[in-house]
């Protein structure tokens, strides 16, 4: 109904029509140009944050290389641990002959 009785509207107050359609026009493009820094300010969020993704996903690596690098170390010195325990304990044992068989 509204639509209907603009040109009616516009013939009777054509001062008022054209200054109330540059104040729509007006905001309308402030909302624009709001709408823009908005998505300019967005994309750039976006982009900042991939870009911090992708490197911790890249530090993620290498910590998750460096630990199981150091996980194999540590089972290496787990083995020679027990292999240096087991050659004590062999030592101990030909000690404790020797001194029976001196006695």
């Amino acid at each position: 109904m509204r639509f209907q009785s603009a040109q009616v509207l516009a013939a009777s107050w054509p001062a008022e029509t054209s200054y109330t359609l540059v104040r729509c026009l007006k905001a309308y493009n402030k909302l624009q140009a709001l709408l823009r820094q908005t998505l300019d300010g967005l994309s750039k969020r976006v982009s900042d944050e991939f870009t911090h993704n992708c490197d911790l996903d890249i530090r993620l690596v290498e910590v998750s290389l460096e630990v199981t690098t150091k996980d194999a170390r540590i089972q290496d010195l787990g083995r020679q641990l027990a292999e240096l325990q087991l050659a004590r304990n062999e030592g101990l044992h030909r000690e404790a002959q020797l001194e029976d068989q001196e006695e």
